[in-house]
């Protein structure tokens, strides 16, 4: 049996390296988060619809899914979207995350870089701006929230 006195030293030792471990992985963590750019909110549609369409092309999925508003869509595909229950709700946002983030992977590999836009209109529920290329032609469903401009469908 070791000497109480060396237990505790041991246990300090222990907790002192374990702070110090903590210290780094915070200071990783927030210098980690400072080297991501921070995107100025786009000032119109179209901005949004090319900052996304780049954003893709870069390779970049997880920032362009997060360009989209899932909640916007799932609302304006349920009637009843405030009658259903929250949980359901986050399923179907689930649901329409994944099915688009293959969307996002069949665009990356459909489109070029000469994607240009070809025109914006009034859509259902936004403004729809038409892309068009040598890959073909792309229309996105862009809306106006509190975030700024967000990507609600791609089609």
């Amino acid at each position: 049996m070791e000497h109480p006195s060396l237990l505790r030293s041991t246990e300090a030792r222990l907790t002192a390296r374990l702070a110090w471990l903590v210290a780094l992985l915070v200071m990783a963590t927030l210098a980690g988060a400072g080297c991501r750019k921070a995107t100025k909110p786009a000032a119109t549609a179209e901005e949004a619809a090319q900052t996304f369409v780049a954003t893709v092309q870069a390779g970049d999925l997880e920032r362009a899914a997060a360009m989209m508003d899932y909640e916007a869509n799932a609302r304006s595909q349920n009637e009843n979207w405030d009658d259903i229950p929250p949980g359901q709700r986050g399923r179907i946002v689930a649901k329409l995350r994944e099915d688009q983030a293959v969307v996002l992977r069949q665009l990356k590999s459909k489109f070029g870089a000469d994607l240009k836009i070809a025109g914006s209109m009034p859509g259902p529920s936004g403004t729809r701006v038409t892309l068009t290329g040598t890959g073909g032609s792309l229309s996105l469903d862009v809306v106006q929230t509190q975030q700024g401009w967000r990507v609600l469908a791609v089609f």
